[in-house]
This record gives C-alpha cells, sequence and structure tokens, in this order.
C-alpha cells in the first residue's frame, strides 16, 4: 500500500471525521510557471492555422481549458524539512499520510475535454519544458492532443521545486463536492447575493452550485476565499505526523479523539522532532501521557 503525504498549517478532530482535500487552481499555485504553457508545445498541440486570427483563437480556448483544471498536490515523504517550513507553519503544523486510492470514489467522473487522473501522477522536473526528440504526442483527435498538452504542462517543474517530491492529481474543478469560504471574512448569504442559484451544505462555510456555469467556475477562481473541495473517506487517512514545534497538549488531545473514535482509530499517529546528530528529523510514535502528567 503505497501512502503519499500533504502538509498542513494545522487541523482538528473535525477534519478527520470529515476530511476533504483542495483542488487547487493553476493561477493560484506558487510556481508562476504552472500558468504559462511552452509555446513548443502550444505549437505541437494546437495545430496553427496560417492566419494570425486563428492561432489566437485557438490559443484562448486553450488557456480557457486549462483554467478548468485544478491539482491536488502531495509529496513522498513526510519528514522533508522546508516542506515543513514552507507549508505546515514553520514546524507548528501537521502533516497527513493517504492512500495513493485516496480519491477513487470520484473516478466514474471523466470529462471528454479536460484530462482526469484521480491517482496522483509523479512530477517530472526539467528545466527543459518541451523536447522535440523525447516528448512526442500522437493522438487519432485533437481533443485527445489538447488532454495531453495539459497534462505534459502540468505535471513538469523546474527543477529548483524537486525537494517537494511532487505527485498531483489532475482533476476538472467542475468535479469539486462543494465550494468552501472563509467564514471569518463572509457568510453564506453574502456569496448566495454573489452567485445564482446556490445551496448550502452541511458545513457552515460550504456551498453548492445548482446548476454550475463556465462564469461560475472563473468567478470562484478570481476569489481567493473560495476553494474547490473533495471530499475523502476517513479509511484513506494512514497516518498522522505532528510537527516538531507543534503544542504538545493540543497534540494529547487530537490524538485521544482520533484514538478513541471507531472510524479513526486505524491512524498511526507520530511526533517530529529534530535529530541531534543529523539535520534531519526523527519520525516516533506519539506517546500521550497527559493524563498521567496532571495526576
Amino acid at each position: 500500500m503505497e501512502i503519499l503525504y500533504k502538509y498542513y498549517s494545522k487541523l482538528d478532530i473535525n477534519y478527520f471525521l470529515n476530511p476533504t482535500i483542495k483542488i487547487s487552481y493553476i493561477r493560484k499555485l506558487n510556481d508562476p510557471f504552472e500558468s504559462i504553457v511552452n509555446k513548443n508545445i502550444k505549437n505541437e498541440m494546437l495545430g496553427y492555422d496560417a492566419t494570425k486570427e486563428r492561432n489566437l483563437g485557438k490559443e484562448i480556448q486553450f488557456y480557457s481549458l486549462l483554467s478548468h483544471v485544478g491539482v491536488v498536490s502531495l509529496t513522498e515523504t513526510p519528514r522533508n524539512i522546508l516542506m515543513w517550513s514552507h507549508y505546515a507553519n514553520e514546524h507548528k503544523g501537521i502533516c497527513i499520510g493517504y492512500k495513493t486510492n485516496f480519491l477513487d470514489h470520484h473516478r466514474h467522473k471523466i470529462d471528454s475535454i479536460l484530462p482526469a487522473f484521480y491517482r496522483p501522477i509523479k512530477v517530472n522536473y526539467d528545466n527543459i519544458r518541451y523536447d522535440p526528440h523525447t516528448d512526442i504526442f500522437q493522438s487519432e483527435n485533437r481533443s485527445q492532443l489538447v488532454k495531453k498538452a495539459i497534462l505534459k504542462t502540468l505535471i513538469t517543474k523546474g527543477d529548483d521545486w524537486i525537494y517537494e517530491k511532487e505527485h498531483r492529481s489532475i482533476i476538472p474543478l467542475s468535479h469539486h463536492d462543494y465550494i468552501q469560504f472563509n467564514s471569518k471574512t463572509n457568510s453564506f448569504e453574502f456569496y448566495q447575493s454573489q452567485f445564482n442559484e446556490i445551496e448550502r451544505i452541511n458545513t457552515e462555510n460550504g456551498f453548492r452550485f445548482k446548476n454550475l456555469t463556465e462564469v461560475d467556475i472563473q468567478m470562484v477562481n478570481e476569489e481567493n476565499d473560495l476553494m474547490f473541495m473533495l471530499s475523502i473517506n476517513p479509511e484513506s487517512i494512514a497516518s498522522i505526523y505532528l510537527g516538531c514545534k507543534s503544542d504538545y497538549i493540543d497534540n494529547c488531545l487530537l490524538y485521544k479523539k482520533i484514538k478513541s473514535h471507531p472510524s479513526l482509530s486505524h491512524i498511526n499517529v507520530y511526533q517530529a522532532s529534530a535529530s541531534r546528530e543529523r539535520f534531519e528529523l526523527d519520525m516516533t510514535p506519539f506517546v500521550n501521557d497527559l493524563d498521567d502528567y496532571i495526576s
């Protein structure tokens, strides 16, 4: 059973009881090259015409399709010091180990135009974005070529990011389960006034569209407080790693709740600590002795 990992600033017991994961919009990712398609890939895939006007139309259409796809990012290890620093609140956060089939229950959702890969694909790191001698794309129709162009764009990153050891699920944004918003900033009523035909779901900070449109997707993408979310089965969570600077009392309380709940008791919980011998993190099974300490 293969496990991949994701780093978070903070999670409480409510997350584990109803776990979700975010589909990240391409333009909100921290690598500026994510949303820039290599010109050789465009030339190869789009089948440019002799007239400049038709080329421009095809390019606009391609970028429109790209804006309707998101990624779920995971990594190969829970021991990456830089990942803890960058994505887990400077080692005060948490890292979750997910089984690689954690999105399999969504695999029935298919798309005739956009690529959809729910099993994570390993990212290729290379400062050359397209090599005509090795990147050979063949397909019977144009739509398949466009899918391959999008996939090639999303699973290739520069060598500077190789430390992340990233794996990605590639998912059309329309396949989301619901939209999550920052309840501290805006309310459901606020978004109800911004969008047509949305409905409240069983969480305080989420909603669904009754009839999702391309305009709705674009508006959600442009709003920093909104995120496309997918639901996950708690059984898909294999392990929890607690940051070496995380709060011990909070960790004990979370551990106790995890182990006492039937749907979560299978999860292995570990504590990260800074090694005294090497520049690396040691991971040991978490020990909850808070009750002994209090008594």
